[in-house]
């Protein structure tokens, strides 16, 4: 008997501990009627809404380590977002304090490519994760939400020589281990 009930009780932890993966194995997803594509290559995904036009270009590299598009890069140029904490806002308001936790335990990041106008405001997001279990249950509205709040909040120093190019392209990486929860 004690056999038994210690047989369904690693089942059931084993169930619990058990988490969703939502973008292995699947080409789109759709949230709050946008549709999302996900490139995955080897132990990375890049996933991105359907309608971005600059963003798709982001340097993917075919299975000789050549990029699929090598033309895309002719009007890339690197700029830096403002350091005022604007990435971090997004993913607090995003994440819930719980969440936020379970990440930093596992000390998970997140790489972010942009589509900066001459403005300097990101218009375009593909969002770059490792395929860890904890990444791949992030819920696909949450990954929507943050999208939203990278465009809302998330600006960009642009050069002067820059501010004639149509668009522009930049990076950020978010390392939970980072992420204050408190914003006092």
């Amino acid at each position: 008997m004690k056999t038994l009930f210690a047989i369904c009780m690693s089942i059931m932890a084993g169930l619990a501990v058990a988490q969703t993966d939502y973008y292995t194995g699947r080409q789109t997803f759709a949230v709050n009627g946008q549709t999302y594509r996900i490139i995955n290559k080897d132990y990375i995904l890049l996933i991105y809404n359907s309608k971005n036009t600059r963003d798709v270009f982001v340097p993917v590299l075919d299975s000789q380590g050549n990029p699929m598009n090598p033309n895309a890069f002719q009007a890339y140029y690197l700029v830096w977002p403002v350091k005022d904490g604007s990435v971090e806002r997004a993913f607090r308001e995003t994440f819930t304090e719980a969440e936020i936790n379970d990440f930093k335990s596992s000390e998970e990041k997140i790489r972010i490519y942009y589509t900066v106008n001459p403005s300097g405001k990101a218009y375009e997001v593909t969002i770059r994760m490792l395929k860890h279990p904890k990444l791949l249950a992030i819920k696909p509205e949450k990954l929507y939400l943050l999208e939203q709040k990278l465009k809302q909040y998330v600006t960009f120093t642009i050069r002067e020589e820059n501010r004639q190019s149509p668009f522009l392209r930049s990076m950020t990486f978010m390392e939970f281990k980072d992420l204050a929860i408190d914003t006092q």
